[in-house]
């Protein structure tokens, strides 16, 4: 379903077939990639949107309040997902989680590509909202904080990284790195979890499927291990609003 805020956030949002008012439900918030920003077409045609959208058997069984919003083209002319349409999500999931009767303890957070990278950066700043971290064929950004500051916001975060070495867009090596230098950690408390795929498809739409091996969140976002994973981890001190707080330190470097 399409659907926007008051202050102008587009966002697509799914409710489990099985929602009950009557229990507490998982909620995931999905971020996409620079090549989605600014509307729902290409966004629709690909990786667990379209899955939503269009399959009958994942329609039925999906166990999670779903929430993706839109990063609008400005995101895609800076190639992040913007401070203000950060800030505009967490209220947003906010609002969300309290109207449907969401998990605050279980609010994972999933992004690919740009929003791979929108997603390491908004689980360091926003804190008090995620209980786990998925990032698929994503990225991080040395010009603007180093692996271990980054990894300092995160070390309580359950993280699960995907890749395909034959990315060539987003080099394997973008992965694969962060996740050597996270586990070298010795403060971090959380588990780290990393699949490197030998090799993936392009994205599925005939335009970019010469993009061999970006297209690995089609084979991610179908692991019923990973959702699985997903479900069973919480944030204790994830308690709403209340327990939450904003630190851009990373962005301001």
């Amino acid at each position: 379903t399409k659907r926007a805020t008051d202050d102008g956030l587009e966002y697509l949002f799914f409710l489990p077939k099985k929602w009950t008012p009557e229990k507490k439900h998982p909620v995931l918030v999905f971020l996409h990639g620079r090549g989605e920003s600014g509307g729902f077409d290409v966004t629709l045609r690909q990786s667990l949107p379209l899955q939503l959208n269009t399959n009958d058997t994942v329609q039925d069984t999906f166990p999670f309040i779903t929430i993706m919003p839109s990063c609008p083209w400005s995101c895609a002319m800076a190639n992040e997902w913007l401070d203000t349409t950060l800030k505009s999500t967490t209220k947003l999931v906010n609002e969300l989680v309290a109207k449907y009767n969401g998990d605050y303890t279980r609010i994972s957070l999933a992004g690919q590509s740009m929003g791979g990278n929108g997603a390491w950066e908004y689980a360091a700043m926003q804190k008090g909202l995620f209980s786990s971290l998925v990032v698929v064929c994503g990225y991080t950004r040395g010009r603007l904080y180093s692996t271990s500051q980054l990894g300092t916001h995160l070390k309580d975060i359950p993280i699960w990284v995907f890749h395909a070495h034959n990315d060539v867009v987003i080099p394997v090596d973008a992965s694969s790195s962060v996740v050597r230098e996270l586990r070298g950690d010795t403060s971090r408390t959380a588990e780290l979890h990393y699949t490197e795929y030998p090799v993936a498809p392009g994205p599925p739409m005939p335009e970019f499927q010469h993009l061999a091996g970006h297209g690995s969140y089609e084979w991610a976002f179908r692991d019923a291990a990973l959702f699985k994973w997903m479900r069973t981890q919480q944030c204790e001190k994830c308690a709403g609003p209340s327990s939450q707080s904003w630190d851009g330190s990373i962005r301001d470097m």
